[in-house]
């Protein structure tokens, strides 16, 4: 088979125009060219079953960074089926036998579709979670909120922001150690100005230490629940920003902190490129909050003020 173009618009020739059989061929098969999204030509083949019926095997598609022409298998679920998340692009992985969500930006896999349970799995080895993914966050109902004040300890909580508002806005995992060793969130690329919310009810306790410079005043939120506290290591407030500081009991939903600068908060240790930080803790010397434990939708978007 020859193809020079892969549609009629385009100018350009491909680089590599014979389009190869697959490695493994039926006995009985036929090879039809289609055309796919983007009006480009693919090749699907098919194969006669011991029934006689043709079934479709394998589709033939130009690589442009390869430059070649690549056989891939015929996704056994329907991609109709799959639930599409605005930022993510999806993809059928024949080996794990499953659709992808990535990045299309740089590949970087964010997931999979879980199509027993009808919901988006996140990838367990992933160490960032991205704004522009604005299909993977939900805004909490009020109904939510409602729970999250009622819990003795809420095993999930949302994001304590907008988190799709945040354009090329970052989440990632961190470890500290020092006086409160354990595992933070750290937010990085945030807009100046973008507000943070309490997770859940309970009375605020605002700390505060003096900065490198001494005009400088550091202030630390924590909201202190029934069985569960909520740390926020923000940045520098000054004194027309500290307004919702003054609340004593907040509810979730609350805003307790505030992004004021797009600066690394480097007084904390551990903390890196990151503006703010934010963990749950159960005792004073140890906080803990990762991926895993931020609430999600049962189709698996996660939640966010």
């Amino acid at each position: 088979m020859f193809v020079d173009k892969l549609n009629e618009e385009a100018k350009e020739l491909i680089f590599n125009p014979i389009v190869p059989y697959p490695e493994q061929m039926p006995a009985v098969w036929d090879i039809q060219p289609k055309k796919d999204e983007q009006g480009n030509t693919t090749f699907l083949l098919k194969g006669q079953q011991v029934g006689g019926e043709f079934k479709d095997l394998m589709v033939a598609r130009y690589d442009k960074q390869k430059e070649q022409w690549v056989w891939e298998g015929i996704p056994e679920i329907p991609k109709e089926e799959v639930m599409q998340i605005e930022g993510l692009e999806t993809r059928w992985n024949p080996q794990t036998k499953r659709w992808e969500y990535f990045d299309p930006k740089d590949g970087l896999v964010a997931g999979w579709w879980n199509s027993e349970q009808k919901r988006f799995e996140l990838n367990s080895q992933l160490t960032v979670l991205r704004a522009r993914w604005k299909g993977l966050y939900e805004k909490a109902t009020k109904e939510r909120l409602e729970e999250l004040d009622k819990q003795e300890k809420p095993e999930k909580i949302p994001i304590p922001l907008d988190f799709a508002a945040c354009g090329e806005g970052e989440m990632v995992p961190l470890f500290g150690g020092g006086v409160l060793i354990g595992y933070r969130l750290g937010f990085r690329r945030i807009p100046i100005g973008t507000k943070i919310y309490s997770p859940l009810a309970g009375k605020l306790d605002v700390f505060v230490s003096v900065g490198q410079d001494p005009n400088d005043r550091i202030f630390t939120m924590e909201v202190q629940g029934k069985n569960v506290g909520f740390n926020l290591e923000n940045q520098y407030l000054q004194p027309n920003q500290r307004g919702f500081l003054e609340k004593k009991e907040v509810k979730a939903g609350d805003q307790i902190g505030l992004i004021v600068s797009g600066e690394p908060l480097a007084p904390i240790p551990k903390i890196e490129d990151c503006q703010c930080a934010i963990a749950l803790f159960t005792t004073r010397d140890r906080l803990y909050l990762a991926f895993c434990d931020l609430a999600q939708t049962s189709q698996g978007k996660f939640l966010t003020f």
